[in-house]
């Protein structure tokens, strides 16, 4: 859905609000906040609120893309590609 609304254009605010209420993430936390306290995760629960994070706080494809590897070094292939598929 992030990714949909992110293309169609929609503005990041609304994003976060609408994956919020509708899937129960919790967007509160930022990406600096997500450095100090990062523990390895796998799952899906996990990885995808952390990589909308990511996109959210970017302030371009580059941000975006440093956002989602350096607090998350130990799994960020796949919020890379989350947060790079939201941000392109």
């Amino acid at each position: 859905m992030a990714i949909l609304w992110a293309r169609l254009g929609v503005p990041r605010n609304r994003i976060r609000h609408d994956i919020e209420t509708q899937f129960g993430y919790d967007l509160s936390i930022s990406v600096d906040e997500l450095r100090e306290t990062y523990q390895y995760n796998e799952t899906c629960q996990q990885t995808v609120p952390e990589a909308i994070r990511c996109f959210l706080e970017a302030d371009g494809f580059e941000d975006a893309i440093r956002n989602a590897i350096t607090p998350m070094s130990s799994y960020s292939d796949s919020k890379s590609i989350l947060t790079v598929r939201c941000s392109a």
